[in-house]
């Protein structure tokens, strides 16, 4: 369903250039036939995935009924290594059998929930990070506490060894 309406939204935004044909001087052939692929988005699958969105969002609501931040992991994982292709997602790694915090920041995207992401150290040998998700127009609530945390760590300063 994210999918749906980012792809959506995407093959809109970039109509003029899939249609001129000039998204085939684009280097990436998946991203390619990707962006032309979103031109065939149907209008009842879109407005059924934003009927969803809906549901999504008040059960987001719900959920801070009761609290002002959710922190929660950034991702799955340390981050990719620098020489692994971005295309190939996470590789090497045991994947959680339930999506659980995984699908977070994609619903957080889909809802409009802002979301800061913060260094909090190391995981064989490649840095890992929290995530702090707020309510919609709690951006500054959410960077009071990152500045809080990052004055009482120093993880944002360090690298990960070469």
């Amino acid at each position: 369903m994210v999918d749906t309406v980012i792809e959506a939204e995407a093959g809109s935004v970039f109509e003029p250039l899939i249609r001129s044909g000039k998204v085939d001087q684009l280097a990436d052939q998946k991203q390619i036939a990707g962006l032309k692929a979103c031109l065939g988005i149907s209008a009842a699958d879109y407005l059924k995935a934003m009927r969803i969105r809906g549901e999504i969002r008040e059960a987001f609501r719900k959920l801070y009924a009761d609290v002002d931040v959710l922190l929660a992991p950034s991702r799955y994982g340390p981050a990719s290594k620098l020489s692994d292709p971005l295309d190939k997602g996470i590789t090497g790694r045991p994947v959680p059998q339930t999506p659980g915090m995984n699908v977070l920041i994609g619903a957080g995207n889909l809802v409009g929930f802002p979301a800061l992401s913060l260094p909090c150290g190391f995981a064989d040998k490649l840095p890992v990070a929290i995530q702090l998700v707020g309510l919609p127009f709690s951006e500054n609530m959410l960077l009071a506490i990152g500045k809080q945390y990052q004055s009482h760590t120093d993880w944002h300063r360090q690298r990960p060894p070469v």
